[in-house]
């Protein structure tokens, strides 16, 4: 049997629809805003009764949306309500019925007749960005309160123009959207107007003529003119005669026009700042109020958590901290980027300095290396000149005596395996978060084709990165169970250098070579070696600036008390002349952790470790232990 509710405000209707619907006792009943239909059972049908305002009606389909979206919507009222109700119930599939309504009509609607059209006092479809607005406007303004947005607010000021000062990502976009939804213009459009050096007037008026054929267009618009200091000056002047003055004749009226403009201030002609400058307000960098930034972190972490489903997560202290003294040269917008970045990219609660990325690169310097590769202490591994032959002897014999880069026993589905999951999550996270951040714009920045450039740029390197990954992943499949035999590592590593020194010469980096020809032998699968040294040596070059060094070494380690014969292989590489500030964040190894995960798998699956010291910013250690013949 359907379940079906009658809704309506006049008890006397509803039970009259109620009967001409034939609904059995077991039917739910009740005026719009009744608490009834928050438990009842998901509608089949649902009979809303038209009345008055339509204001309660409109809320109710809205509040309503998630349970009754599978339903059959029977409209039904007067002819006038009615045909406001086409006007209002914009993105509602429903029937409409005009009252009175015989039983058979009614009962036929409710057995499955078709949906007709149907659509808004601000209509349907609008009000969830309208909500989405608000909470993010609560968020972005919550200790934020410019005075002179009250005033903006006030319908009877609508036709006064709005100028937003304020530096790019300071939330400007923010306010104009806020001020159009809940500043008198409600139900009307919005019409977005870039501005640039190329654009003409004539460009400005085909937008605006453009937005004159969308619902609600003759009854209110927001015309947006975002960065109209890079207009030409002839433009900006008849800008400014229009904002004085009224729009062309050709232009169709509408009711209440709003002009609001979004600019730094510093390159606007002096007449067109006037027009502008009805009310003004003006929206701090986010450096110069550092005391927001908690506040701001926490309120977009719970809101992203909160859309996804997911329990509340937070910042720590020293990640607090670190974001507290950044200078956010991209203010809020770098902000919430930042933390929902970070938050898509790493699972931890709370989040530490190691987990803030924003575009797939760290915000800050990590104190350590990533975790389940174990730290070696660092060591003088190199002298400051890079044209002096660093003393192998040290971190070799060092680090054997330290016994951190000691021989492992294989471990194939151990931490290593458990290291490449996370590090090919990591590696796919970047890509799709910084997709979801745009697409997350897309649809209010579509008219802009340089926005729709830099979405399509993105979109296209997170697909050949994560291509990459799959190719790398597929590789890894291919090399099978390993069939250890002896290889002569020094000779591996110089075929593989010369196969390397075109990029070398062209990148003009300095390698230093060190390889003990002598019983440099290691017990492995030569495939599987040849692939990790090529993974190593391939990185390292795509990791290190240019004119930046590099150092190879190997030498074999005979057996002790606590460990078998092994053949080492050192690798290490920094930025030109080493300085703490001049450092690329890719130098670490850090951001490109899967090429080492799946070297730490193979090399443990055949009894070997690797071992990475990134404690020095300005440079890193790779060891690399492989089992050798006794």
């Amino acid at each position: 049997m359907s379940v079906v509710w009658i809704v309506h405000r006049d008890p006397t209707e509803r039970t009259a629809l109620a009967r001409l619907a034939g609904v059995s006792d077991g039917g739910t009943i009740g005026a719009p805003g009744d608490g009834v239909f928050r438990d009842a059972p998901a509608p089949d049908a649902v009979v809303l009764g038209l009345a008055g305002d339509l204001e309660a009606e409109l809320e109710f389909a809205h509040r309503t949306g998630a349970a009754g979206r599978t339903a059959r919507w029977i409209l039904v009222g007067s002819r006038e309500s009615l045909a406001r109700a086409r006007r209002l119930f914009d993105v509602l599939p429903a029937r409409l019925c005009e009252q009175p309504t015989p039983a058979r009509v009614l009962r036929e609607a409710i057995a499955g007749a078709a949906a007709a059209t149907a659509a808004e006092p601000i209509a349907l479809s609008q009000r969830p960005v309208r909500d989405a607005l608000a909470e993010h406007f609560a968020r972005a303004f919550a200790d934020l309160e410019p005075a002179t947005l009250l005033r903006a607010l006030d319908p009877r000021l609508v036709n006064v123009p709005l100028l937003l000062l304020g530096e790019q990502g300071t939330g400007r976009a923010i306010l104009a959207r806020y001020v159009h939804h809940f500043g008198g213009t409600a139900g009307g459009v919005f019409v977005e107007l870039p501005c640039s050096e190329e654009t003409r007037a004539g460009d400005l008026l085909a937008r605006i003529a453009a937005a004159q054929t969308m619902p609600g267009a003759d009854t209110a618009a927001t015309l947006w003119l975002a960065e109209p200091a890079r207009l030409a000056v002839d433009v900006q002047r008849v800008v400014q005669g229009w904002i004085e003055y009224g729009l062309p004749a050709s232009t169709a009226p509408c009711r209440r026009l709003r002009w609001v403009a979004s600019d730094s201030g510093e390159s606007l002609e002096p007449e067109l700042l006037r027009a502008l400058a009805g009310l003004t307000v003006r929206i701090p960098a986010l450096r110069e109020c550092p005391e927001r930034i908690a506040n701001l972190v926490g309120a977009t972490a719970e809101n992203w958590c909160r859309a996804r489903g997911v329990a509340a997560r937070r910042f720590g202290e020293h990640a607090l901290a670190i974001l507290e003294e950044y200078p956010w040269p991209g203010n809020l917008r770098e902000l919430e980027a930042v933390v929902e970045q970070s938050l898509a990219s790493s699972g931890d609660d709370p989040l530490g300095p190691e987990d803030l990325v924003l575009d797939g690169e760290q915000l800050a310097p990590l104190d350590a290396s990533p975790p389940s590769i174990a730290s070696v202490a660092p060591q003088p591994v190199a002298a400051e000149r890079p044209d002096v032959l660093p003393d192998v002897e040290t971190p070799l014999e060092t680090l054997d005596q330290e016994g951190t880069a000691a021989a492992a026993e294989p471990d194939p589905a151990g931490p290593a395996l458990r290291h490449l999951a996370a590090a090919v999550g990591h590696e796919l996270r970047n890509p799709l978060a910084a997709i979801r951040s745009f697409a997350d714009l897309l649809p209010e920045r579509y008219a802009d084709p340089e926005f729709r450039g830099e979405f399509s740029q993105l979109v296209g390197e997170s697909i050949e990165r994560s291509e990459e990954i799959v190719v790398q992943l597929e590789h890894l499949a291919d090399l099978g169970t390993p069939a250890p035999e002896p290889v002569d590592i020094s000779t591996l590593l110089e075929e593989l250098l010369e196969k390397r020194r075109e990029r070398i010469r062209a990148r003009r980096l300095v390698v230093l070579e060190e390889l003990d020809p002598a019983r440099s032998r290691a017990h492995c699968d030569p495939r599987q070696l040849r692939f990790c040294l090529e993974a190593l040596l391939d990185k390292t070059l795509a990791l290190v600036p240019e004119r930046g060094d590099m150092y190879l070494a190997s030498r074999r380690l005979e057996s002790s008390s606590s460990s078998h014969p092994r053949v080492r292989v050192l690798l290490r590489y920094r930025a030109p002349q080493s300085r703490g500030d001049d450092i690329s964040p890719g130098v670490t190894p850090t951001a490109n952790a899967l090429d080492f995960a799946v070297v730490d798998l193979l090399v443990r699956s055949q009894g070997g470790s690797l071992t990475i010291d990134s404690s020095d910013r300005s440079e890193t250690i790779l060891v690399l232990d492989l089992p050798a013949p006794a």
